[in-house]
C-alpha cells in the first residue's frame, strides 16, 4: 500500500458502548480477519469459548455491524463485513476442507492437470476428488475439458488474482472512519506487512494492538508455482 495515509486519531473519551472494549470481542475479531467464514463451532475451538459465549459476542459485533453471519450449507459462517464478499466468504468456507483446498493448489499451480494425478499428489481416494472437484466447479473456481480418456483441470484466472491481490487497502480506510465514532480511544492506524495496525488506549492507561489480516486467503491457500 505504500505511503497511503490513514486518519490521525486525537486522544479522546466519548460516552456510549464500545464494539471493542470488550477482549473477548478484540480477539474473536481478529481471529475472524485470519479465517474469515469461520463457523461458531471453529470460533470455540480456536478461542477456547463456549458456544453460548461465542454466540452473545458474534450478536454483539453484529450490532455494531462489523460481523456478518449466513448459513452456508449445514454451519452459520461469520466474517468481517467489507472485508470479503458473501460469495467470498462461501469460497473460504469451502477451503477448510484439506481435499478441496489441496485440489485447488495443485490446480492453480499446474493448469490441465487430471484426477489421478490429484488422487497421487494428494495421497487420496478418487471419489474425494470428484466431490472436491465438484465444488470448485460449481463455485467457479476452476473449469474442466475432456482430453482423450481424462478429465483437465484449469484455474479460474479472476480467482488467483484475488488471491495473490494486493491487501485489502479499503476496508482498513473503512475501518478507520468506523472508529471515528466507537468510545474506545484509538491512536492510529496503519498497514504494516498487510495487516492493518490499530492502536488502542484501554482504560487503566493500558494500550493495546489489534492485528488485522488484510489479505483474506493468506492463512487458507498457499500458491507456490
Amino acid at each position: 500500500m505504500g505511503a497511503r495515509e490513514f486518519p490521525r486519531f486525537s486522544a479522546r473519551r466519548v460516552e456510549g458502548r464500545s464494539a471493542f472494549m470488550s477482549g473477548t470481542r478484540r480477539r474473536l475479531f481478529q481471529y475472524l480477519t485470519d479465517m474469515p467464514a469461520a463457523s461458531l463451532r471453529e470460533i470455540e475451538r480456536s478461542l477456547s469459548l463456549s458456544i453460548p459465549s461465542v454466540k452473545w459476542h458474534v450478536e454483539r459485533l453484529k450490532d455494531f455491524a462489523v460481523l456478518v453471519e449466513e448459513p452456508y450449507k449445514n454451519l452459520n459462517i461469520v466474517y468481517p463485513s467489507g472485508l470479503i464478499t458473501s460469495f467470498e466468504a462461501r469460497v473460504l468456507s469451502a477451503l477448510r476442507n484439506p481435499v478441496v483446498r489441496g485440489c485447488m493448489e495443485l490446480i492453480a499451480v499446474h493448469p490441465g492437470i487430471d484426477a489421478p494425478s490429484l488422487c497421487k499428489r494428494l495421497d487420496t481416494y478418487s471419489q474425494r476428488i470428484h466431490i472436491a472437484t465438484r465444488e470448485l466447479l460449481s463455485l467457479g473456481l476452476i473449469a474442466s475439458e475432456k482430453r482423450g480418456r481424462e478429465r483437465r483441470y484449469f484455474p479460474d484466472e479472476a480467482f488467483i488474482s484475488r488471491v495473490e491481490g494486493p491487501p485489502r487497502e479499503d476496508y482498513l480506510l473503512w475501518l478507520s472512519e468506523w472508529f471515528q465514532n466507537d468510545p474506545i480511544e484509538v491512536r492510529n492506524i496503519r498497514e504494516e506487512d498487510g495487516y492493518g495496525i490499530v492502536e488502542l488506549s484501554l482504560p487503566e492507561k493500558r494500550s493495546e494492538l489489534m492485528k488485522i489480516n488484510l489479505l483474506p486467503y493468506r492463512n487458507l491457500l498457499t500458491l507456490k508455482k
